[in-house]
């Protein structure tokens, strides 16, 4: 199970190339062939590397539509840590 990093409560479900959470998240990745599996390894891996900055704020996720292709982003508000997730 793969927890949704924008609520930090309920799981992410997938269908087809949109993944979702029950609190109104939904990333559209369109063309991307990625597995739920690989999106969790993405957010393990924007975490641990805010985590590696010493910073102790918890970062924020949040779905951003940029020329209209839909990427999740990770934003710490203390470091000003920034990733793009997916």
């Amino acid at each position: 199970e793969v927890i949704c990093p924008v609520c930090l409560r309920g799981p992410l479900f997938q269908n087809a190339n949109v993944f979702f959470c029950q609190c109104g998240m939904r990333l559209n990745l369109q063309a991307d062939q990625l597995s739920l599996e690989q999106l969790r390894c993405s957010i393990e891996h924007a975490f641990g590397g805010h985590a590696a900055t010493g910073c102790n704020l918890k970062p924020q996720c949040a779905v951003q539509n940029c020329g209209g292709y839909d990427m999740l982003v990770m934003v710490c508000s203390g470091c000003g840590h920034m990733d793009i997730v997916a």
